[in-house]
């Protein structure tokens, strides 16, 4: 195992070698400054490291960080520019909803009725799609996609499906729903703000397209993953009884959040 990560930093390696070489010799081409090429060889280092997971994929990013400062490439306020971004805090909240939804035991409550309104497979992962699609519309897709999976660990805890469609079915819907709606993914307000539309107009020309492209997902997981139509055994589906305390506080606090994003155009928040 050692042996197979020391291979795998050789181009690293190799990198921060090319990187003195050049920086040290006069060889940057005209027009490149130093603190370009630095940049460059860092974005290249780090896209390597990301993709090969030798070291764990936070401690790249921030490796990443700390050598655009400590090369003076940029200033130390630019390269932690980043973290100030607001998908960055929209990803931390999705974090929180989806930690929160799993320790209130929410979770499983959500998968056990999703596992009692649907009789086989294929009808569990249209159920899937569609509530994940509804649901990145109106929030972050990576924020649905963090609230969806702990339900989606507690269907395939319970019965016996295709549990690759079940997960890639929540990760395509979650980016598919995204774009129906202004507020769905932080593209979809960039390219709104270059066009000059507002939350309706986005709707109008955005939402019919959507929801053909759910359709053509859906049509898509059928034919490659042939889910069944046998009924599925849904033993251990017991029933939880009244909600709890904590599921109400979790729901609540989750309701909330949700519509403050959803009314976002109009409290500008």
């Amino acid at each position: 195992m050692k042996h197979r990560k020391l291979l795998l930093l050789t181009p690293v390696i190799i990198l921060t070698f090319l990187y003195f070489l050049v920086s040290y010799s006069d060889l940057l081409p005209d027009g490149l400054t130093h603190e370009s090429f630095t940049v460059i060889m860092i974005f290249l280092a780090t896209i390597y490291l990301w993709a090969t997971e030798v070291i764990p994929l936070p401690v790249t990013a921030f490796l990443g960080i700390f050598l655009l400062a400590l090369s003076g490439s940029v200033s130390l306020a630019d390269s932690l520019y980043g973290l100030g971004s607001r998908v960055v805090f929209l990803i931390i909240v999705g974090f929180f909803l989806a930690a929160g939804l799993t320790k209130s035991g929410l979770d499983k409550r959500i998968a056990y009725n999703i596992l009692r309104h649907t009789h086989s497979e294929h009808s569990v992962l249209l159920g899937v799609i569609l509530i994940t699609s509804f649901l990145s519309m109106i929030i972050s897709n990576t924020t649905t996609t963090l609230l969806m999976i702990p339900i989606a660990l507690h269907v395939m805890h319970k019965v016996r499906m295709n549990n690759e469609a079940l997960l890639l079915g929540i990760a395509f819907a979650a980016n598919v729903g995204g774009a129906g709606l202004l507020i769905g993914t932080p593209p979809n307000i960039i390219g709104s703000e270059a066009l000059g539309w507002g939350f309706y107009e986005w709707m109008v020309h955005a939402l019919p397209f959507t929801l053909i492209m759910i359709l053509l997902l859906y049509l898509s997981f059928i034919f490659y993953f042939k889910p069944k139509h046998e009924r599925i055994k849904k033993h251990l589906v017991a029933d939880l009884g009244p909600l709890k305390p904590e599921e109400k506080k979790a729901g609540l606090i989750i309701i909330f959040t949700l519509l403050l994003w959803v009314s976002s155009p109009f409290h500008h928040l």
